[in-house]
C-alpha cells in the first residue's frame, strides 16, 4: 500500500532506492567527484542569492549531468503537500529500477522513505537552498549500495510554484562509470 491508500503495482521499486529513507548529511559528506557536487557548484553559479528560475537550467550547460537527475514539481492535492515526477535521467531510473515520470512521490515510496523524502523536499523549498542526503540502495542477494543525494530549489514561472532537482547517485565512483 502506498500513502495513498492503494494497492502499489510498483514492484520494480522493490530493493530499489525510493524504498531507503533518505539521511541528512552536509554537503562536506559527500565526496567531491559525485555528480552531486558537480550540480551543486552549478546550481550555486545559477542562484546569485536566490532560488533560480527553472528556465535557466539548461540541458546543454550540464549534459554530462543529465543521466543523474531527476526534476519533482511541487503542489498540493487535498491541503497535502505532493511532489510529482516531470522528468528522470537514465541513471536516475537505473537507481530506482524504472522510470517514474509522471507519478508522484506518494506512488513510489512508503513510510518512513517517503516520509524523510517529503520532509527534506518541503525543507529545500521553505528554506531556499539545497540539502544533501544519503540512502542506500538494498537489492536482494547484493551488497548494499550507499547512494548520496543532492536536492536542489528552482522557482516555476508560475506564481510562488517550485520544482526540485534531484541528483542521486552511488558513493563509489566505480559504480558511477558503469551507470
Amino acid at each position: 500500500m502506498n500513502n495513498a491508500g492503494h494497492t502499489r503495482d510498483w514492484e520494480s521499486c522493490f530493493g530499489a532506492l525510493c524504498g531507503s529513507p533518505v539521511e541528512l548529511v552536509s554537503r562536506e559528506d559527500i565526496d567531491v567527484g559525485s555528480p552531486v557536487i558537480t550540480f551543486d557548484s552549478h546550481w550555486r553559479s545559477l542562484a546569485a542569492g536566490g532560488i533560480p528560475l527553472r528556465s535557466e537550467l539548461r540541458p546543454t550547460d550540464i549534459p554530462h549531468l543529465l543521466k543523474w537527475l531527476m526534476i519533482l514539481e511541487a503542489g498540493e492535492h487535498a491541503g497535502q503537500p505532493t511532489f510529482h515526477v516531470r522528468l528522470q535521467g537514465t541513471a536516475a531510473s537505473a537507481l530506482s529500477h524504472g522510470n517514474l515520470t509522471g507519478h508522484e512521490l506518494a506512488e513510489f515510496t512508503a513510510g518512513d522513505s517517503y516520509r524523510s523524502r517529503l520532509d527534506a523536499l518541503q525543507k529545500v523549498i521553505a528554506s531556499g537552498a539545497p540539502r544533501f542526503g544519503r540512502a542506500v540502495l538494498q537489492a536482494e542477494g547484493h551488497a548494499p549500495v550507499q547512494t548520496s543525494l543532492g536536492m536542489f530549489p528552482f522557482r516555476t514561472s508560475a506564481q510562488g510554484g517550485h520544482q526540485v532537482v534531484v541528483i542521486a547517485a552511488p558513493d563509489e565512483p566505480e559504480l558511477r562509470r558503469t551507470l
